[in-house]
């Protein structure tokens, strides 16, 4: 009995420095998002909204206390809107964002102000299984909103002027 003790005892500290270990050395992330075109200009993705290919955006990371830059990466968006950065190791002390930058698309290349960048927690210990974050949709505007948007405007009013307050 003493033998089975002593032998779980020693698995679970080979376990716990284990651990410690690859914990301390942090993980490589993956961040994964959507840029998308608001043809509505209502600042928020609707059935006409459309994904942008070859849009430029950046990563990056700067610390929480003295705002230095810690790691800058950029990338385009495939065809589809989608994005995939990687990100070496943890960066648990940082702030780090996904932000669009300008654009030369000939109708959608105004950036939304309150959608143009998202915060990407890259920590090891903050409370997400696994190395992949996911970004909420990013999105440029149109300079003016498409005709075929007054439908949209209607049925959001319609949908208002129905709710019983």
């Amino acid at each position: 009995m003493a033998r089975f003790l002593l032998g779980a005892i020693a698995f679970c500290l080979l376990a716990i420095s284990a651990n410690a270990r690859v914990q301390g050395q942090g993980q490589d992330f993956e961040i994964h998002g959507h840029v998308y075109c608001d043809p509505c200009r209502l600042q928020f993705k609707t059935n006409l909204s459309y994904p942008l290919d070859a849009m430029q955006l950046k990563i990056e990371c700067k610390n929480r206390d003295n705002k230095t830059t810690t790691f800058t990466s950029e990338t385009k968006s495939r065809p589809d809107g989608y994005f995939v950065v990687k990100v070496p190791g943890d960066h648990e002390e940082d702030i780090c964002e996904a932000i669009l930058t300008p654009n030369k698309h000939p109708q959608c290349n105004e950036i939304m102000a309150t959608r143009d960048r998202d915060q990407v927690s890259l920590a090891d210990n903050a409370g997400v299984v696994g190395n992949v974050r996911y970004t909420n949709d990013l999105f440029y505007m149109t300079k003016d909103a498409d005709n075929r948007c007054e439908a949209i405007y209607e049925s959001l009013w319609d949908d208002v002027s129905e709710q019983d307050y």
